[in-house]
C-alpha cells in the first residue's frame, strides 16, 4: 500500500498529498537503522503513535489491539503504523482511553539502547546541545 515515488506525489489528488507525505516520513523514519521496525512494532508503538500525531496535527485517534499487543494509529480511514497504512487491523482493536490504558506507564519501562550505555558516539563531544521549544 506504500505509494513513495515522486510521480506518485505529483499526479496525486490534493487530497492526498499529505498522506502521501506522511508514507514518506514514515519510510525515512523506518530505514534510518535497521532495528526500527523491531523498534516501534516490539515496545515502542505507542511512542511512534505519538509521533505520528504530531505529523498528522493530531487529527488521529490512537487504537490498542489486545491480541497482538500492539497500537495503531486511525487517520484518513486507514491504520497506521512504523510498516505503513493498512486496510484493516485485528477486530479486538479498540480506541485508548484514559481509563482503560495506563499510556502514561507505556514508555517509562524500555531500556534498550542502540549503542551500549558505556559507550560514547564519536561526535557527541562535538555537537552543540540541541535547540528547545523556547529557542524555536
Amino acid at each position: 500500500m506504500l505509494l513513495r515515488t515522486e510521480k506518485e506525489m505529483i499526479n496525486a489528488k490534493p487530497s492526498r498529498i499529505k498522506e502521501l507525505k506522511v508514507l514518506r516520513a514514515i519510510e525515512q523514519l523506518r530505514n534510518a537503522h535497521p532495528d526500527m521496525v523491531k523498534l516501534f512494532m516490539e515496545g515502542r508503538c505507542y511512542a511512534f503513535s505519538r509521533f505520528l500525531s504530531v505529523l498528522v496535527d493530531d487529527e488521529c485517534e490512537i487504537h490498542y489491539s489486545n491480541t497482538e499487543g500492539h497500537v495503531y494509529v486511525f487517520w484518513k480511514n486507514l491504520w497506521w503504523d512504523i510498516r505503513g497504512a493498512h486496510n484493516s487491523v485485528p477486530s479486538d482493536t479498540q480506541k485508548i482511553d484514559d481509563d482503560g490504558h495506563p499510556v502514561f506507564l507505556w514508555d517509562s519501562g524500555d531500556t534498550r539502547r542502540l549503542l551500549n550505555i558505556n559507550e560514547s558516539h564519536p561526535l557527541s563531544k562535538s555537537i552543540s546541545a540541541p535547540l528547545t521549544r523556547e529557542y524555536l
